[in-house]
């Protein structure tokens, strides 16, 4: 039988890994004085309001068909959701799965969100030869829920013409083309040219349109805007998409 049993796991191995025969007892941890997390967002009608009570999150997956890597945000309340960690086949699969409870205030023209994970569970689905338990750690909880990106619409008045802005942006940023039919997230349009620039210790992409206004011309950048924190446990948005627009105006007036 042991013998049969180490065969079959060679088998799993082969197609998704194995972590042992049979699935291991689920854990049930509460966090010690875990650390809140708060997010600041300005009322801007140029932020998509949908993204503004930050639980409308981007989910993640990876992976492939045998062996699918995912976060999903799960059950979600006035006050509460769930973070899950999984690993899955499709069907069975083990994970992790974070409680983070959450407020939303108002305060000085801006929205402020404050998490505060809780506790978490492990679980592992099947009767042999089950997924191991993926590791998720409340860093790796807090990096997800800090790096929900928000969605803006910047504007940029320029002396100079449409065509001479645009030309400083293939010359002087990252770009790439748009697959054939990929919308931008921003606005659901399609575009050519969608570009990145470096923040902190990652990036920002967007796409831009150019308008001939007045004497000049009026740049439209349609931003996606992955948070950091900008003080300790705070990712204050105001001061990030200040810092981006320093440098998309330095850009478009070069």
């Amino acid at each position: 039988m042991k013998k049969v049993a180490m065969m079959l796991c060679a088998v799993q191995v082969a197609l998704v890994g194995c972590a042992g025969l049979t699935p291991q007892p689920a854990q049930n941890v509460q966090l010690a004085n875990p650390q809140s997390i708060t997010v600041i967002i300005p009322n801007d009608t140029m932020l998509d309001s949908s993204k503004i009570a930050r639980v409308n999150f981007d989910n993640r997956w990876g992976g492939h068909k045998e062996k699918q890597e995912k976060i999903n945000v799960i059950s979600k309340t006035n006050n509460s959701f769930k973070v899950e960690r999984r690993t899955d086949n499709g069907t069975a699969g083990s994970g992790v799965i974070f409680n983070v409870n959450y407020t939303v205030e108002t305060s000085g023209g801006n929205t402020v969100v404050t998490y505060q994970p809780t506790d978490y569970r492990t679980y592992q689905q099947g009767l042999v030869l089950p997924f191991a338990v993926p590791i998720f750690t409340v860093q790796d909880l807090t990096e997800f829920i800090v790096s929900q990106p928000v969605y803006y619409n910047l504007e940029i008045d320029s002396q100079y013409n449409t065509e001479s802005i645009y030309s400083n942006f293939i010359r002087l940023v990252e770009r790439a083309k748009f697959r054939q039919g990929e919308k931008d997230p921003v606005t659901g349009k399609i575009f050519k040219d969608k570009f990145t620039i470096p923040y902190k210790d990652g990036k920002v992409s967007f796409s831009l349109e150019t308008f001939p206004y007045r004497n000049g011309s009026k740049v439209v950048v349609h931003l996606v805007v992955p948070g950091s924190f900008t003080s300790e446990n705070v990712v204050d948005f105001g001061i990030i998409l200040k810092d981006i627009r320093t440098q998309l105006e330095g850009v478009a007036n070069s």
